[in-house]
């Protein structure tokens, strides 16, 4: 019987089999190995958002307990509609986060002192992009592209909210080029490129040359001294006021009313 009981201890009794407690041990060991290392290198996404979801906060915008928190968060409206979620520094949307209107994508990218401010998205309720680029205090600026409709409308520098600097505009109803070149304010500058409506570039037509009169001879007049005079220095460039500004104002105007207005 000694024997016999040396023989089953540190075994467990499944059915009429036996099996050994160490084997299992090291079996659920190596199962349990194999889930983590499953969920952690292969699907590490899986486990980010299940953190996510329990880790972030919600406030409502009126919450009292909102003015001494920093980090990432969602704002709720008083009916319990998202309006903001993102990164927050002692109450003030600051950072990455996304803004919400009505429950819709409204934008997502960077902000500063609850303004937009960085690279960003502006989308429109139909849910299409509008503006892709920079942004500084709610307004374009520097690098961006302007949409209408879905289609690409100007791409190119801003400055303030306006075109300013180099850039490109477009047909958003053909994708051709109208216009390439230099802006400042919003208008372009005489200086640049104008397309046609195949997105060619526009030939100027060439004015014939017009007969030259044979001068006659004059008597040369006796130049009389007279003070130096100093040229006036060059002006500044000024924008062309031509047909293609109402097409630029038009387009972007309509874009930042529905946006911001």
């Amino acid at each position: 019987m000694k024997a016999s009981h040396r023989k089953i201890k540190g075994y467990v009794r499944l059915g009429r089999r036996f099996a050994s407690l160490a084997f299992l041990w090291r079996l659920a060991c190596a199962l349990l190995a194999a889930a983590v290392t499953y969920a952690l290198l292969i699907h590490p996404a899986v486990i980010r958002f299940i953190i996510s979801q329990k880790a972030v906060p919600e406030f409502s915008v009126h919450s009292p307990y909102l003015a001494e928190y920093t980090g990432r968060a969602r704002l709720l409206a008083p009916d319990g509609t998202l309006v903001y979620e993102g990164e927050i520094d002692k109450g003030v949307v600051a950072g990455q986060g996304r803004l919400y209107e009505d429950g819709k994508l409204l934008y997502e990218g960077g902000f500063q002192e609850n303004r937009y401010d960085g690279a960003g998205t502006l989308y429109g309720a139909d849910g299409l992009v509008r503006y892709s680029g920079g942004f500084k205090a709610n307004l374009f600026h520097g690098q961006g592209t302007l949409y209408e409709g879905g289609s690409v409308c100007y791409k190119g520098e801003f400055s303030a909210g306006l075109f300013d600097g180099e850039g490109t505009e477009y047909n958003p109803e053909t994708g051709h080029p109208v216009f390439s070149g230099k802006y400042l304010k919003g208008a372009r500058m005489q200086a640049g490129v104008e397309y046609g409506p195949d997105g060619k570039p526009a030939v100027s037509p060439t004015p014939s040359p017009e007969p030259t009169p044979t001068p006659t001879p004059t008597p040369e007049p006796t130049p009389e001294p007279t003070p130096e005079s100093t040229s006036p220095p060059p002006e500044d460039p000024v924008p062309s006021e031509d047909g293609g500004v109402i097409f630029l104002r038009a387009c972007l105007l309509s874009v930042v009313r529905r946006s911001f207005g």
